[in-house]
Formats: structure tokens, sequence, C-alpha cells
């Protein structure tokens, strides 16, 4: 278990812990990972390279993937103009237009993370993102990994979102609908 006596931070080049800090540039868990060849195509903001690791972000029937499905880029065809993803176990064809269903997966927000496990978890917690500091998305956080979680950031935020109960309000109006309706129940036609 680590200790939050001593800021620890991981050095990028030997992927060991440095008590030096090290800024990463966005799309630097990519670059660590999978450092694009010449055979990438680069589509609404995103590159694609085979070996990628990417997330659907909406349904698509006609597929057979739904938001939130994890896959990898096993190939990318310039040619042909489309990619192929392999997703539970099976291979799936996007055109290069439909690219913007797809969203590199090498991190993913506690939202998104929702009904899913992952060996791994690591988790930014820090007082900075005072408005996501809530007991009921650190516990969403920590219980997304099976064997290991590991929180980064302040201990103070830890405390700060474990005496958060209050949350989001939701308006769902479910109460509101699961209540008898004594005007309704005579319209069709049943005792109240």
């Amino acid at each position: 278990m680590a200790s939050f006596n001593k800021p620890r931070r991981l050095a990028a080049t030997s992927g060991t812990i440095s008590d030096r800090p090290v800024t990463f540039a966005p799309g630097w868990a990519r670059l660590l990972t999978n450092p694009a060849s010449d055979h990438k195509v680069e589509r609404f903001g995103w590159t694609f390279a085979p070996g990628d690791k990417v997330m659907q972000i909406e349904n698509d029937y006609d597929k057979d993937v739904y938001n939130g499905d994890i896959g990898y880029i096993d190939d990318v065809d310039l040619d042909a103009g489309e990619l192929i993803a392999h997703s539970d176990g099976r291979a799936v064809t996007y055109g290069f237009g439909e690219l913007d269903m797809l969203v590199p997966a090498y991190a993913a927000t506690i939202h998104k993370s929702q009904g899913s496990e992952y060996p791994a978890v690591v988790i930014p917690i820090m007082t900075q993102h005072y408005a996501m500091l809530q007991r009921n998305l650190l516990y969403t956080g920590v219980t997304r990994g099976k064997k290991l979680v590991v929180l980064v950031g302040q201990k103070k935020a830890v405390a700060i979102a474990v005496r958060n109960v209050s949350g989001r309000r939701r308006w769902s109006k479910l109460q509101e609908w699961l209540r008898p309706n004594p005007s309704l129940s005579r319209q069709i036609g049943v005792a109240s």
C-alpha cells in the first residue's frame, strides 16, 4: 500500500517510481504504448493505428456493437478506406467516415466505465476537481478494479469525496409516476 506522506510519480522513461514530476501531453498513453506507424488514419481529431485500444461511443445495431464496447484495431486499410477492429472475439469493419463512433480507450471516465471491470484502475483524485469529489463516484471508480486500484492525488481530496454524500439530485419523476393517480384511475376504470 502506497504512503501519502511523500509524493511519488511515475517516470515515463523507465516505468519506475521517481521523485521528479513528469508532465504528459494529451495522447501520452497512446504514444507510450503504441506509437503510430505510417499505417494509420487521422479522423475526427484522433489518430487510429493497428494495436490501438478503442471504445465504441454509440450503439450501432447493424454492426452489433454498443456504447462502451472495447476493442483493438487489427488493421487500417488506406486503399479501401476502412479500419478493422476486434471486439468481443469478432472483427468489426468501419469506414473512415464512421470513425466518429470510436475513441481511444487508453483512459476512460468513471461514467463511461460503469458496468465494466478492469484488472487495474488508476484514479486521479485532486481538490481541483471539487465538483467531482462525491462518494458515489469514488465508490464506482474503486469498484471497477478487479485486482488493483491506485488513487493518485491528494489525501484531502479523498477525504472530501468520502464525506460528500450529496451527489446531484436526480429529477426522474419516478416517484410521481408510481404514486396512485385517482383521476387517471377513474378514466381507465380502475378502482382506487
